[in-house]
């Protein structure tokens, strides 16, 4: 997805854009900047460790707009990073099993009792 459709995303759901947490996590896609590993850039943050990365890096509340922008990247599934590793899910987080895949997932989200 493109920054302004995860900020879209978040002000739907959460009330507020977070941009500075989507550009974090998205900040090897500049090819300019990370020839190397711009095209996988998702193996680097969108996984469950990289939402231990944005509590660290940020405030724990921030986990909730990442969770929003890996869900949406991942197709609705969450991946470790020994998944990206060991080939669970392919080079942009998604699952290889089609049964894990919940591209629908913030539907259930939007009846959370989230403050905004």
């Amino acid at each position: 997805m493109k920054l302004e459709d995860h900020e879209a995303r978040c002000l739907q759901l959460l009330g507020k854009p977070f941009t500075e947490i989507h550009v974090w996590l998205d900040r090897h896609q500049d090819f300019e900047k990370h020839p190397f590993v711009s095209d996988d850039h998702r193996v680097i943050h969108h996984h469950f460790e990289g939402l231990q990365q944005i509590r660290d890096e940020f405030v724990s509340w921030a986990i909730l707009p990442a969770l929003a922008h890996i869900m949406d990247d991942c197709l609705g599934y969450i991946p470790t990073k020994e998944e990206y590793l060991a080939g669970v899910v392919d080079r942009y987080g998604r699952p290889q099993n089609q049964k894990l895949l919940n591209p629908r997932w913030f539907e259930n989200f939007m009846h959370w009792d989230i403050p905004k």
